[in-house]
């Protein structure tokens, strides 16, 4: 099954590769993911994705929040006009490809 996101061409570019990557392909519920915003739009931002994330409660800045999205959030994210770029969070990481492994772009977090 492919994404609504991944199967739409003309979703704004605001996905890093490692995110249209696990979009086309959600291996887990959630992503950990960085949200760029516009400033002073996080609590707005975070309102709206309440429903489909998982707010870390870490601390956000007046332009970024993390937040573990669900492929429906990630989809919300994209076509949010104050949310400017998403990416994997740094404390993950695109886990190596092992011989013979389908699902190569699958994500783990960092050890």
């Amino acid at each position: 099954m492919v994404s609504a996101l991944a199967a739409r061409p003309h979703v704004p570019a605001k996905l890093d590769v490692a995110l249209s990557t696990w979009a086309k392909h959600p291996t887990t519920p959630f992503v950990r993911t960085q949200i760029h915003v516009r400033p002073g739009t996080v609590a707005q931002v975070a309102q709206q994705l309440a429903n489909v994330s998982r707010p870390l409660g870490v601390e956000s800045t007046a332009d970024s929040m993390v937040a573990d999205l669900s492929p429906a959030g990630l989809f919300a994210a994209n076509f949010d006009s104050n949310v400017v770029r998403l990416s994997v969070d740094s404390a993950l990481k695109p886990a190596m490809p092992r011989t013979g492994d389908r699902q190569s772009s699958t994500l783990q977090a960092a050890r």
